[in-house]
Formats: C-alpha cells, sequence, structure tokens
C-alpha cells in the first residue's frame, strides 16, 4: 500500500497533473520529509511510460545521488527500466570520435543500452553537454534538479545555473520538460517566471511538515557566587586565574505560542578562567584565557551527549573540523559499543588504526565529511539508518537533501574570525538540516536544537531563516559579481588578453559558459556571430534579478567573448570549450596538451596505454606540477610534518602511482609521508589529499588533457594514444582494465576491485560480460571468502551481475511462472515430490543466499544474477508454487503463483 503526504496528494491531483505533456516547466517548493523525492519519482516513471527519451536527474552532491539512484532502483526494476551507476564527472574520450554517444553516456554494465535514468551531478552534465549538446538534448527528454536552491551557493552554484539556463535557451520550442525541486525557495514566484517568462511553468508551494518538530536553545549560565581564585607562579600584568563554573542551560519551546520552558544542569559542564589583576571579580580589565577556558567544543559536547537516550542524534557544523572536534568529544564521554564492531573493523582496513574515526566509531560515534573516501562514507550512512551510531556530526553536505533521517538535529552554529559567510548555518542550509529531525513514518516529533559557540544571545528565531535568506539570487547578481565584472571591464581596456589573464571566480564561469554556448553553435552549423547572446543572458536567473545597467554591463562581457572565440584558431576555441575549466585553464591545458603530442609523435614514444605509463611521461615533462599548480586547484600540493611543521616533498608522480596501484591509504601515508611522527596526522593528510586532489582536481584535469592530447593524434592519424581512461583510473584509484569496468558499473570499493583483479583467470577478456559470467559461478558465501567483501559489497557485486533490463516480478504477474537459474550444491537435485522452499541460507550474514531447501535440507542457491529479483518476488509475499522443472539442463526452479492468487 503506498500512502502519500498531504502536499504529494495536492499535487498529483491538481489541474492541469504534473503528468500532463504541456507542463514543461515546473518548479516545487515543499519543506524537508515533505515527500519531493517520491515526487520526482512518479514524474520519472510517467515520462519513461509516455516517453521514448530518457530521464536526467541533477543531484548537487554525490552522496544524494547515491541515494536517489538507491531509491529509484527497485520501482524501475518492474518496469523493466534502469538506473544508471555513477560515472566520473569528466567522460573518458578516445580522441578518434570526440561525440561518442556511448563513452558519454553508458557505462559498460549497460553494455549498448543507456540506463533510462541517469542520476548526475551538475557538472557531469554541464561536461555532457559541453561535448555533445545535441546528443544530450537527444537523449534526455525530462531533467530534474534537485537541491534548486544551491544555484545560490558561492562557486558552484553558478554552474548549476549554467546549465538550467542553457537548456531553458535550448528547448523553449521543444517537448522537453524541467523541474526544479527545493525545500527553501524564498521566492519561488520569481523562479517560476525565469523558468517560463510566458507565465504558463507550473508552481506548487506547500509548508506542510511531517513529524512535528519541537525547539531547543542550548547555552550556558556563569555561576559567580562559585568564582575561584588561584594566583600564577610567575609575576605579570594579569596574576591571578579566576574560575567560573559554567552550568549548562536549556530553552525549550514545545510549539509556537506556549511559554518557553527553562531548564539548567545540576552540575557544571565547564568552566570559564579570566586573567585579572587582583583576585576578585569586581577588578578592572578582566579577559579571558583561551588557554584554560574549557573550549566550546567540550561544552557543546557535554550538553549533545545528554541527548543520545531518546533516539539518534546529528549534529551539523559548519566545518571539518568542528565536526571531528565534537564527535571526539563526544566518544569520550562513552563507554565502547561493542555492536559496532563490524563498521570499525571495515573502516580500520580502509584508513588503519590511527585514523581518528576508527576510535569514535567504537564508541557509537561517527563523522561525515568530503575529506573522507566514499565507501567510508557509505558505511557510516548506512551505520546510521541501522541504528548503529548514537551520534553523528557532520558538515552541511551530507544534509543537503539525504534521507538520513534522526530523532534530534543539533545546530552547531560555530563562527570564527574570517569564516565565510557561506559556510554559516543558515538559510537554506539550516531548513535542510532541521528537516533531518523526526523519521516520518516511525517518530510523530523530532528534536531541533541550537547550539551557538560564541557567547553572543541566541534565540528562537535564529531558527526561523528569513525570507531574504531564502531567496534564491543568482551568483551573477550579487555585489561581488558586479565589482568583479566592473574590475575585469577596466582591465580589457589595457589588455585584450584580460578575459584569459585576469578572469577569475565568477567571471571565469560566465565568461565559460558563453565561450561554450557560441562552441556548442557553431557545432551544430551556427557561426559565432548569429548565436543570439541577448536571448541567451535572458535565460538566465540573473536577468530577471538585474537592474537594466547592470544587465547591459553583463552583455558587454559576452559580446567581448563573442570577439575573443572569434580571433582563436577554430580547433582551439572548441577544444576549449570541452575543457570545463575556465578558458585561461583551458588555453594552458592545451599548449601542455602539444608539449605531450611532440613527445608522443617522437621516433621512441613507449607504449602509454597503461596509466602508469602515461602519468610517468606526463612526470617527465613536468605537466603533473604544473596541473597542480593551476588556479583552478584551490589547495595546495603541500604537506607537513603537523600543523604549523616542517614541510614534506612528497612527489606527486610517485604518489599517484602508488594509488592507482592499489595501495591502501594506511601504506601510502607511512610510506610518504613518515616524516610526520604522529600516526593519525598522516593518515588524515593522505585521505584529504586523495579526496581534493586525485578523486576531484587531477581526475578532471587530466582527463581533460588526455582528450585534447588523443584529438591531436586522432587528427594526425596517428595510431598511438595517450591512455585513454587516465582520468577514470586516478578518479577511481585503480590501474587494471577489469577494476574500471567494476568501478564504473557500480562498484564502490576500489579495494574490492583490486582484490578480485588480483584473482582473476589469466587471459579473461576485458569485457563485461565476461567478467558477470565468472563471478556468477560463484555463491555469494564464496565471494567472501575469495575476496573479503564486506556486506555493502556484497550488494555490489549482485547489482554488478545481475540481467539489465529484466524483472522476474514482472514477469511473474504477467505470466503467473518464471523459471531460475540455481547452482544446485547436492549431486541430484530433490525429488519432486518433496516440499520444496526459498529462504535465506541458514547461518550466512545479510546479504545471504538464497537457498532452495527441500524438507529442511539446503540443495542449492540462487545464482548471483538472479539473487535481487527473487527476493523482490519473495519480499511481495505472495503465494507461490514451487517446483523443479527437470527437463532443462541443469534443472531449474520454477516459480509459479498460486491458482488462487491467480484467479
Amino acid at each position: 500500500m503506498l500512502t502519500l503526504w498531504e502536499p504529494q496528494r495536492e499535487l498529483l491531483t491538481r489541474t492541469p497533473s504534473p503528468f500532463a505533456a504541456e507542463v514543461r516547466r515546473l518548479a516545487l517548493s515543499v519543506p524537508t520529509s515533505g515527500g519531493k523525492t517520491l515526487v520526482a519519482q512518479l514524474l520519472s516513471v510517467a515520462h519513461l511510460a509516455a516517453a521514448s527519451t530518457s530521464v536526467c536527474y541533477v543531484s548537487p552532491t554525490r552522496t544524494l545521488g547515491r541515494e536517489v539512484r538507491r531509491a529509484m532502483a527497485s520501482r524501475l526494476r518492474i518496469l523493466q527500466k534502469e538506473v544508471g551507476t555513477e560515472q566520473p564527472d569528466h567522460p573518458a574520450m578516445s580522441g578518434s570520435d570526440p561525440f561518442d554517444f556511448l563513452r558519454l553516456f553508458s557505462a559498460p554494465v549497460f553494455d549498448e543500452r543507456p540506463p533510462d535514468v541517469d542520476v548526475m551531478t551538475p557538472e557531469r552534465l554541464a561536461n555532457l553537454l559541453r561535448h555533445d549538446a545535441d546528443a544530450v538534448l537527444a537523449r534526455f527528454g525530462l531533467f530534474i534538479f534537485d537541491e534548486a536552491q544551491l544555484i545560490k551557493e558561492r562557486g558552484r552554484g553558478f554552474t548549476l545555473e549554467s546549465v538550467i539556463s542553457y537548456l531553458h535557451f535550448r528547448t523553449q520550442g521543444s517537448d522537453h520538460r524541467i523541474v526544479l525541486i527545493s525545500a527553501a525557495m524564498g521566492n519561488a514566484g520569481q523562479v517560476a517566471q525565469w523558468l517560463d517568462p510566458s507565465g504558463d511553468a507550473q508552481l506548487f508551494e506547500s509548508q506542510w511538515r511531517g513529524p512535528r518538530r519541537l525547539h531547543a536553545l542550548y547555552g550556558t549560565t556563569p555561576r559567580w557566587t562559585g568564582a575561584t581564585s588561584t594566583k600564577q607562579a610567575r609575576k605579570q600584568e594579569f596574576p591571578y586565574r579566576l574560575g567560573i563554573p559554567l552550568h549548562g542551560s536549556v530553552r525549550l519551546r514545545l510549539s509556537d505560542g506556549r511559554p518557553v520552558v527553562a531548564l539548567e544542569t545540576t552540575q557544571p559542564i565547564g568552566a570559564l578562567v579570566l586573567k585579572a589583576p587582583t583576585g576578585t571579580l569586581d577588578a578592572k580589565g578582566l579577559k579571558k584565557d583561551s588557554t584554560k577556558s574549557t573550549k566550546n567544543y567540550e561544552i557543546a559536547s557535554a550538553m549533545i551527549a545528554m541527548l543520545g537516550h531518546a533516539g539518534s542524534v546529528l549534529v551539523v557544523a559548519p566545518t571539518r573540523t568542528s565536526a571531528q572536534r565534537l564527535a571526539q568529544a563526544l566518544a569520550g564521554q562513552l563507554d565502547e559499543n561493542p555492536a559496532t564492531a563490524p563498521i570499525v573493523e571495515f573502516v580500520r582496513g580502509q584508513l588503519g588504526d590511527d585514523h581518528p574515526l576508527v576510535d569514535v566509531l567504537r564508541h557509537g560515534v561517527g563523522f561525515h565529511h568530503a575529506g573522507l573516501p566514499i565507501e567510508v562514507l557509505e558505511a557510516i550512512e548506512e551505520a546510521v539508518r541501522l541504528d548503529l551510531l548514537r551520534f553523528l556530526t557532520c558538515t552541511s553536505t551530507l544534509t543537503d537533501g539525504v534521507n538520513l533521517p534522526v530523532r534530534t538535529v543539533v545546530i552547531y552554529d560555530e563562527t570564527y574570525e574570517g569564516m565565510p559567510e557561506d559556510l554559516r548555518l543558515q538559510g537554506a542550509r539550516l531548513v535542510n538540516a532541521m528537516g533531518r529531525a523526526g523519521r516520518a513514518g516511525k517518530e510523530t516529533e523530532g528534536w531541533i536544537i541550537l547550539v551557538r559557540a560564541a557567547a553572543s544571545e541566541v534565540t528562537f528565531d535564529d531558527l526561523n531563516p528569513s525570507q531574504d535568506q531564502l531567496t534564491i539570487t543568482s551568483t551573477l547578481a550579487t555585489d561581488n559579481a558586479l565589482e568583479v565584472f566592473a574590475a575585469l571591464e577596466a582591465a580589457q581596456r589595457d589588455n585584450q588578453d584580460a578575459l584569459f589573464s585576469e578572469a577569475v571566480g565568477i567571471a571565469a564561469g560566465f565568461i565559460g559558459f558563453i565561450w561554450f554556448v557560441l562552441a556548442a553553435g557553431e557545432a551544430t552549423g551556427t557561426p559565432p556571430e548569429d548565436t543570439d547572446l541577448h536571448r541567451l543572458i535572458d535565460s538566465t536567473l540573473a536577468a530577471h534579478q538585474l537592474t537594466a545597467p547592470q544587465r547591459a554591463q553583463l552583455e558587454a562581457v559576452a559580446e567581448s567573448v563573442r570577439q575573443a572565440y572569434q580571433r582563436t584558431d577554430p580547433a582551439q576555441r572548441r577544444s576549449w570549450a570541452r575543457a570545463g575549466t575556465s578558458i585561461g585553464t583551458a588555453r594552458q591545458l592545451y599548449v601542455m596538451a602539444n608539449e605531450v603530442y611532440a613527445r608522443i609523435t617522437a621516433s621512441d614514444a613507449p607504449d602509454l596505454a597503461t596509466p602508469q605509463a602515461a602519468i610517468y611521461l606526463l612526470a617527465q615533462l613536468g605537466i603533473i606540477d604544473r596541473l597542480l599548480s593551476l588556479p583552478e586547484n584551490e589547495t595546495p600540493w603541500q604537506f607537513r610534518t603537523s600543523l604549523n611543521g616542517a614541510l614534506i616533498p612528497v612527489s606527486a608522480e610517485n604518489l599517484l602511482t602508488d594509488w592507482i596501484s592499489g595501495k591502501t591509504l594506511t601504506e601510502m601515508a607511512n610510506t610518504h609521508l613518515a616524516a610526520a611522527s604522529q600516526p593519525a596526522w598522516r593518515i588524515e593528510r593522505l585521505v584529504d589529499s586523495v579526496s581534493m586532489h586525485f578523486e576531484h582536481y587531477l581526475a578532471w584535469t587530466l582527463g581533460a588533457l588526455t582528450e585534447m592530447v588523443n584529438t591531436r593524434l586522432s587528427d594526425a592519424d596517428e595510431v598511438v594514444r595517450l591512455c585513454t581512461d587516465l582520468g577514470t583510473y586516478v578518479r577511481y584509484g585503480v590501474a587494471a582494465p577489469h577494476a574500471l569496468i567494476m568501478m564504473t558499473s557500480g562498484v564502490r570499493s576500489r579495494g574490492l576491485a583490486n582484490r578480485i583483479v588480483a584473482q582473476l583467470p589469466p587471459g579473461l577478456p576485458s569485457e563485461i560480460s565476461e567478467l558477470q559470467k565468472w563471478l556468477n559461478g560463484m555463491s555469494l558465501t564464496e565471494w567472501r571468502s575469495r575476496f573479503a567483501a564486506t556486506n555493502p559489497e556484497i550488494l555490489d557485486l549482485l547489482d554488478l551481475t545481475r540481467d539489465r533490463g529484466r524483472s522476474l516480478l514482472r514477469s511473474l504477474l504477467e505470466t503467473g511462472s518464471v523459471a531460475v537459474v540455481v547452482h544446485w550444491t547436492t549431486e541430484d537435485p530433490p525429488d519432486p515430490s518433496q516440499a520444496l522452499a526459498l529462504h535465506a541460507v541458514d547461518g550466512e550474514p545479510a546479504p545471504a543466499s538464497t537457498g532452495v531447501y527441500a524438507d529442511g535440507v539446503l540443495h542449492g542457491h540462487v545464482t548471483p544474477q538472479e539473487q535481487a529479483d527473487v527476493h523482490s518476488i519473495l519480499e511481495t509475499g505472495m503465494d507461490l508454487e514451487i517446483e523443479i522443472d527437470s527437463a532443462s539442463t541443469p534443472p531449474r526452479l520454477v516459480l509459479r503463483l498460486t491458482a488462487g492468487f491467480a484467479s
């Protein structure tokens, strides 16, 4: 039975229906837990049922993307439709065919049939458009943008706006549909008008919430009467230290309009220590002694620890450092929890004994931020869903739409001098974080608690973002952007090259956007001079938020870009457009590509098909170090022995080679950062660098550079190629083709991929079908023993080995029976007269093989490729007749609906 929330019912029954073909633009603004994601899934399914095109679902983070895939997969399979696997943001191109449709869109597991729903980041969609916009528009008929409020975010916000703007620009006269979803859209009407100025865009808003939200404010109250005085040993201006006990204070608001309840802890939870000239509080010039006062995060953790008895607690902090400190302080107050042993062992295997995450997990506490590997983040998320962790601290990237509901959400509002305003937990970020409180369908209420580390007063109004804070503003329409454009315009008067050399930040993003649109038009026969830049800019949100003079300034910059584009060699300008970097950086990449091309075409050029050989060549030419010095790399390639310690020289080539060779993070940290005496420091710095440089920055820039090199080689009719998938190998940390197939087909653990590769039969072709056949010849128990596969890894392998585009459940419902392939473990199948049963193999941990039992004796198990389908059938609870088809070789199992059910 499907139960719809109130806003879902209201939206789905309105006129015109959101499913109607004429509704081509839809803005959906519903609070978190209002069911937006399910509505998006229903829109996707309805589109697939009525149209021949696919669905592009855009999520701002990979974390949210993984959750969307998980939620949609089972619903699509019953329709014999598929959701795509996660792919790198920069597609790997061969150079021989720059617009290779299958390489752009398909993972190997899908063979020649792209998935029906592709979930991707805005960066990947932008890159697909840069490579072949027409192919994107031919494949996708529905574009859904989740967390659309992130348009206003500094940095990535314009990427999201530019993608939506271009799609709107290109599809105003077609049947393509664009849907924007947000929990915090303060100016939803303006956003709808942006999508369709004619007024035909549909706007749906609701303030409905699921579980009741209860609010509390945490702070401290100094007990001045309990002050103690001590004199320091040495003479100084402030020889005394006054210690004032701090008691925790709580203000509770059970609902609007009801009195606020104030409580205080009976015991101190910290101390405020003041520097004083005398031993009394009435002395002049008292100053806080930060070195002796209890740290803000320690005080906060003492209060937060009191919440664990009531259910799971999510603590949202503004920075990684804050999240990690809070987790460590919380763990210090809790006993070890034996139930967390499995996740502790898994994380220890990934990060080593010395990573701080390992120790806090032992106490039922975790922390979650972008400096951790993907497989570790997913293990933590799953542990929260299974209630294995009582406390999880995180940055706001986890709460941006991810369905990880908990009983209590704590907002830890810590600030520091010079902190960027967009790191503050306010506006849409605050709304998303609070939306995690209370598990819909499980609980009737959730607690939201605000803790402010600074001494400033907090009020309940701080939990109610203002309309201005929730307004989605284009990053092109900010004061900072307008100042940048004015400065760029002035610089151009003295230097025609300023568009490339001096454009940074939002200006560089806007220039890159105009450059791409000119290149996309040229690729389809529209000369640069004929591209309607006025209409293009009109398709942006900024155009609806700028004054006429400000918009004219934007159009002037766009015209300057057109002129620069026309002055540039046609081959170069199209190549620069595909790089996905600023145009200035793309120009530098092109120069590097020419150097690599010259080296490869020399008579003594080596075979460059492997990623190791490609990395060696690029390092010899100094290319890797030059890539790391480009302005897009916001984190310097720098390692220290401690926070303020001496620099450690680390070869990017050597570290990168070890990474793709499959060495563990612990091995790499101990080898390359041995000069750092603290093991925990070594592993943290190494994990940070791998995440930022290898999985993101270098994976992208190496992908762009490789494409430029191979395009040159193809144009010159050269046979040799620089390792086509180099950027993807770097992204996933593998070096074997079979491992790359697995990582781009849904396997998330590089460790598992490398362990499987180590046991492959000699000569196994690098084809997904051959890999699937080999893995399907084993049982889940054998996977565990041979590959040391964890439970999440087993699930990934089950998905890797199953047949795409097929649903045994659908076939059963349509025909009344299905045949299932079984690995028989006994010499003879059961006698037909014996009573057969299907259930999880006794004694196997979940996910367990589905065993075939006859009179209680195990005779075999369902093959891995059919495990998920059979599990879906058994989960329905339908009455089945199970029999053996002895006529087939080997005998198969037949599942048949009972006569009563079929009638």
